[in-house]
């Protein structure tokens, strides 16, 4: 059964107009994710599409709907209001900059969007640390106008907690026991850490894509996964170089004006992108190795656009990039649709070609029944489970009995019958590619209807793609 993809406000976050901010512009990161979307639905057979595609059908939207929910919900980070820093004096809390920083900071949640490869671990024992101005090793007027701004202000951990000098207090949100806390994932941290900006080791950008992905696992919706897609930060080099100045605004806007005119979406782009990143483990949720492969492909571009605005350079590394971050997200896409599926689904699998369902003969689940097409009726020895983890399709009429290819003929010409289900073995595991049902053994086969008549067998034959090889799988 798919869970329920539902759009939802996230209690606790409340957002703000748009406004300039550190990190790829807001639209890009929504191009980012309508793209890599765009691509799995252009290759089906590659990525996990069909199955997105399900989960997002049974939500209510369309594909077209769930794409554009998901790159709202990357756009909208920048805009939270869930990190505010206290004055030093005042004890004034403010969720941005009130002198006027410049286009590369608009709000403070912007420091938790670095994952600082010029450096090791950190105070908390990340691998890689995040935003920490003491400890940088690029940087510009900006970092240094701000840090000298914020000198011994603390992040706000809450009434009763840090205060000013005169022990003013005016907490407005605790960043550090709600924010902090969340991104957090693992290490360790104490309010003392955050009770002087220029010291503070914000906590990684890995880690807030770790949070909010186990957000959106526990309760699936479109806008969690959006948030989860603003991790594609990583893949712009001021986010591991770790800097807010060095013409990062620039580069963000030129990145912008740029996306079409330069074709930065391309498919073969995208294509070659894919395969400089390890898939996912389907049953790990931890999906920080690939966010953190992501930032070394924009680290190892050597900082070419924190130190000039030439434009042929920009493209040389915006070519780069830009697909690695659509890439990224495909993976990320696909594990998500591995997740959004429990195998528990039992749907009717009708194939294409005359519209006939896949039907243990007979009503009776015994080893070694028939399975043929027939008129559908939605009876249980039509309807089928897959389980992806094992590859096993059961079926409704006795779960306990599977698909299977009799006699082991993966071949041309193999039956298909039901048989005691047994995981791992072989004639019983299948993979669900595009709308097809192959062999895990050999993606080469697939399931085929041999005829259109009801009553008709079905075996495996060579992949050709005609209609008697595709199957209604969505849902399963």
């Amino acid at each position: 059964m798919n869970k329920v993809m539902t759009f939802i406000s996230i209690a606790g976050i409340a957002m703000a107009a748009a406004t300039p901010a550190t990190a790829f512009q807001q639209i890009t990161h929504k191009r980012i994710a309508i793209d890599a979307i765009n691509y799995m639905k252009a290759h089906p057979d590659t990525t996990n599409y069909v199955a997105l595609e399900a989960a997002a059908i049974s939500g209510g939207y369309t594909i077209e709907q769930f794409a554009e929910t998901i790159g709202q919900g990357a756009f909208d980070v920048d805009d939270f209001q869930d990190t505010f820093i206290c004055g030093a004096i005042s004890g004034d809390c403010v969720y941005s900059p009130v002198f006027n920083a410049g286009a590369s900071i608009a709000q403070f949640t912007s420091y938790w969007h670095f994952q600082n490869h010029t450096r090791g671990g950190d105070a908390h024992g990340n691998d890689l640390g995040g935003y920490n101005y003491d400890l940088l090793t690029v940087w510009g007027p900006i970092d240094t106008m701000i840090s000298t701004w914020l000198v011994n202000d603390h992040l706000d951990d809450g009434p009763g907690g840090m205060s000013g000098f005169w022990g003013m207090e005016d907490s407005e949100y605790n960043s550090y026991g709600i924010t902090e806390a969340n991104y957090r994932q693992g290490s360790h941290s104490s309010s003392g850490m955050y009770d002087d900006f220029q010291t503070s080791p914000f906590q990684p950008i890995d880690n807030l894509g770790n949070y909010w992905y186990s957000q959106f696992l526990a309760n699936p919706t479109a806008q969690t996964l959006g948030f989860v897609l603003h991790t594609t930060d990583l893949l712009q080099p001021h986010h591991t170089w770790t800097t807010s100045d060095k013409n990062h605004a620039g580069w963000e806007s030129w990145v912008t004006d740029y996306y079409d005119a330069e074709n930065l979406n391309a498919d073969s782009k995208i294509t070659d992108a894919l395969a400089s990143f390890t898939p996912l483990n389907s049953e790990n949720p931890d999906i920080r190795p690939l966010l953190t492969e992501g930032g070394a492909v924009s680290y190892s571009m050597g900082g070419m656009v924190l130190n000039t605005t030439d434009h042929s350079t920009r493209v040389e590394v915006a070519n780069i990039v830009i697909p690695h971050a659509i890439a990224m997200a495909v993976h990320l896409f696909n594990h998500a649709a591995d997740n959004m599926s429990t195998g528990d689904a039992y749907v009717e699998l009708s194939e294409k070609r005359a519209g006939l369902c896949m039907n243990l003969w007979g009503g009776v689940a015994t080893n070694g029944a028939d399975v043929r097409i027939h008129n559908c009726s939605g009876t249980s020895n039509e309807k089928w489970s897959y389980e992806k983890s094992t590859g096993l399709i059961h079926s409704q009429l006795n779960p306990n009995y599977c698909l299977d290819v009799s006699g082991g003929a993966i071949w041309n010409g193999g039956s298909i019958k039901v048989w005691s289900c047994i995981p791992g073995h072989r004639n019983m595991t299948f993979d669900i590619v595009g709308d097809t049902i192959r062999p895990r053994a050999d993606h080469g086969l697939a399931i085929d209807a041999f005829g259109t008549s009801s009553g008709n067998n079905i075996g495996l034959w060579s992949v050709h793609g005609g209609s008697n090889q595709s199957w209604t799988v969505e849902g399963m």
